[in-house]
């Protein structure tokens, strides 16, 4: 993962959001997920699964109860 798929997780965690806004945040950010996934061969697919956890992961730390 690049640097500004880093800077942007670790904005992530920050933030207090609900499961529905974690979601809509999955499905925003989706085209950068995507374009930071592309590797020689093409889009790696497990990349963008393990992105997508990271993300949920570091948002679910400061989720709203």
């Amino acid at each position: 993962i690049d640097e500004s798929m880093e800077l942007f997780i670790e904005s992530m965690k920050a933030i207090n959001v609900d499961k529905e806004e974690i979601i809509k945040i999955i499905n925003d950010y989706n085209p950068l997920i995507v374009r930071e996934s592309i590797l020689n061969a093409g889009i790696d697919e497990d990349l963008i699964q393990e992105i997508r956890m990271e993300i949920i992961r570091a948002l679910k730390k400061n989720r709203k109860k």
